[in-house]
């Protein structure tokens, strides 16, 4: 996988990146792109700079793989004066030849300015594909592709639907994945519809609802995710970084993250899950145990062990700690290795390394019985505090103690899950499941209910994902076990093992992929060696469904069971 990156040229030629740091990064491919506004390319001063550009590159063993064309008002290839479109279109000729004499194969082009309102948007789109037409024909001529960029907002190609109108104009044509720009439904999905057709991208990364051009890792998207689907494309061309203002090496740094928690995860997966945390209210820890040692109070059952308790990192959080409620493991772009999730119903949520258990990344201690963690893409983590009736997400991608959040309401929150293909996270409360919109850049996080649904039996309790069907969860309440369907909104009691996995009062629910359900239920027994004596709330078995496994581990006060899998979906 090659690695590449925009430079930007600007005002008297100046660049936003050295070559020399570009070559030093390790990088190999480069993108022209300038604002029409700072760098006149037309103008034979500046079009002798990008030669000289050209000329040093390749000394330093770099290509300069596409020439972004510039946009605007008047670059505009959709626009329904026709002899505005013919002049646009003049113009990117111009340059096209430019490109070709430099031995540019690939010309990244804008399907449009905006806003497009609605009552135009079909005629705009016949305007540019027309315009494409002339340019894909003249474009082979001079051994260059087109590759039409996804833009945002009201833009032309804001979605795969319209994108693929817009190819129909001439097969020549190829796309530029602008990973960014995929607002409209995930930039996988986008990926997934348009497949070979792209011939080049553009990584970096928004907040899920606008364009930020931030380092991959500072967002919502899911990166792994888009190298997947592009290894699926059979995408061949370099990974090229648009984010801005960044270092070459910072680019470099960034891919190295991205590349690590790629292939961490697309090991994992070879590996069958064989492996269970359990949330132990007796002992205070998180205990993660072997799914197919028979004998849980056998030597080799417990593979790892951890507790707030003990740990001088966690000595200002420790009174938070011995009632646990949740553990996650997860990967994440912005940081390196797997990290652990952990609630406490005495206030305390934080974020370790694991399997190294310390020192903590981030911790807090709040009021609220929290039940439910997970953490976001761009390290800050989502709490659900069920009697103060809330979900926050926390800035805690900003360091050990951050305590700026961003909250809403939500009556009985218990479960929590992010979602990387919707970018949204899901918070299921009493009454309702409710997909939850975050934005705002990594120090102030934004949340706001985006949709909700009404559960069909009171008191949701646990939320989880049907691992190897990413369109469904798991859903426990009150009185039942439903999978939720996202792509309906509804709740399915008919799943395959529905007969013993639909159980009442089940407080944890999840699936090992191609495997059995993991699921806990309280056995009515008062667990006074938890500390709290009315604690009848949980149980010392594990049960495996529909095979109607049970495993027992003695002593212990079993909360929530958890496959424990990195992955969201």
């Amino acid at each position: 996988m090659r690695l590449g990156t925009s430079l930007l040229i600007g005002a008297g030629g100046t660049t936003s990146m050295s070559l020399e740091d570009i070559r030093d990064a390790g990088i190999a491919e480069i993108e022209f792109a300038w604002r029409a506004d700072d760098f006149d390319l037309l103008d034979p001063v500046n079009e002798l700079v990008c030669e000289r550009l050209i000329v040093r590159a390749k000394a330093f063993g770099m290509s300069v793989w596409s020439m972004h064309l510039p946009y605007g008002t008047e670059w505009d290839v959709s626009q329904l004066d026709q002899d505005g479109r013919d002049a646009a279109v003049g113009r990117h000729l111009r340059l096209l030849r430019l490109a070709g004499r430099w031995g540019v194969r690939t010309a990244v082009l804008h399907p449009s300015w905006e806003p497009v309102p609605p009552e135009e948007r079909a005629d705009r789109r016949e305007a540019c594909k027309a315009s494409l037409s002339v340019l894909a024909a003249e474009a082979e001529a001079l051994g260059i592709r087109i590759a039409v960029e996804n833009l945002p907002r009201t833009c032309l190609g804001n979605t795969s639907a319209e994108m693929l109108s817009l190819l129909e104009a001439d097969e020549r044509l190829g796309v530029c994945c602008d990973v960014n720009h995929a607002l409209q439904e995930s930039p996988q999905a986008f990926i997934r519809e348009l497949g070979r057709r792209i011939v080049s991208v553009h990584l970096s990364d928004n907040d899920g609802t606008g364009e930020r051009h931030w380092l991959p890792g500072k967002g919502t998207i899911h990166w792994s995710g888009v190298i997947e689907a592009l290894a699926a494309a059979e995408y061949e061309g370099p990974f090229l970084f648009e984010a801005r203002p960044v270092s070459p090496r910072d680019v470099a740094e960034s891919w190295r993250r991205l590349s690590a928690n790629f292939k961490g995860e697309q090991e994992e997966e070879k590996e069958p899950c064989e492996q269970v945390a359990v949330t132990d209210q007796a002992s205070d820890r998180i205990l993660v145990l072997n799914a197919a040692a028979p004998d849980w109070d056998g030597d080799d059952a417990v593979i790892w062990s951890w507790s707030a308790h003990g740990r001088s990192d966690f000595d200002v959080l420790a009174s938070g700690w011995g009632l646990p409620t949740d553990a996650k493991i997860r990967r994440i772009p912005a940081w390196d290795g797997v990290w652990m999730v952990v609630t406490d119903s005495f206030g305390m949520a934080a974020i370790v390394p694991y399997p190294e258990g310390g020192p903590r990344k981030w911790g807090v201690r709040v009021r609220g019985n929290l039940h439910s963690i997970e953490l976001l893409p761009n390290g800050n983590a989502a709490i659900a505090a069920s009697t103060e009736g809330w979900v926050r997400v926390y800035a805690s991608s900003q360091g050990l103690d951050a305590v700026a959040y961003s909250e809403i309401s939500l009556k009985g929150a218990h479960g929590l899950q992010w979602d990387p293909e919707r970018r949204r996270l899901w918070a299921l409360g009493d009454e309702e499941l409710v997909a939850v919109q975050v934005s705002g850049p990594p120090d102030a996080p934004v949340v706001q209910a985006d949709t909700s649904v009404r559960l069909p039996t009171p008191y949701g309790h646990d939320l989880q994902p049907v691992y190897g069907n990413r369109d469904r969860m798991w859903v426990s309440t009150g009185s039942d076990v439903y999978q939720f369907v996202k792509s309906t909104g509804a709740f399915d009691a008919n799943y395959p093992g529905s007969e013993s996995i639909r159980r009442a009062h089940v407080k944890s629910v999840g699936s090992i992929p191609n495997g059995p359900v993991v699921s806990t239920i309280p056995d009515g027994k008062v667990r006074g060696n938890t500390g709290v004596s009315s604690n009848d709330w949980s149980t010392d078995t594990v049960d495996f469904l529909p095979q109607d496994v049970a495993r027992v581990l003695d002593g212990s006060a079993i909360y929530k069971a958890r496959v424990w899998k990195t992955s969201y979906l």
